[in-house]
């Protein structure tokens, strides 16, 4: 049976999360770990056409990382209020994999 899409998105959220959120753990630079995270072919339905290029562009010239997760459809405002607390303290990566856990647990539950 197909995933819906409400599922997919879940899903894909899950990963998105997982993936950057180790990425950032484990020193890897955050615009090397956005460039890992946001492949084209991994979001393209989710991204609204944010890419490797404008997240650098955007990150050097001063925007904060919930200004430009916040430009993709994939992040609700919940979810940016919890990495924009992860940014605000350093602690961003354990922010991402806090979300991940959260969401892959309510994803079982119900």
């Amino acid at each position: 049976m197909a995933a819906s899409p409400q599922e997919f998105s879940t899903l894909a959220k899950i990963d998105v999360l997982n993936r950057f959120g180790i990425a950032l753990e484990y020193g890897v630079p955050l615009i090397k770990a956005l460039e890992l995270t946001f492949e084209p072919k991994f979001l393209s339905d989710f991204s609204n056409g944010l890419t490797s290029e404008n997240v650098r562009e955007r990150l050097n010239g001063g925007e904060r990382l919930t200004a430009v997760l916040g430009s993709t459809s994939l992040f609700s405002e919940y979810d940016l209020a919890v990495i924009g607390a992860g940014e605000e303290s350093g602690n961003i990566g354990s922010a991402l994999n806090s979300l991940s856990k959260f969401y892959n647990e309510a994803n079982w539950t119900y």
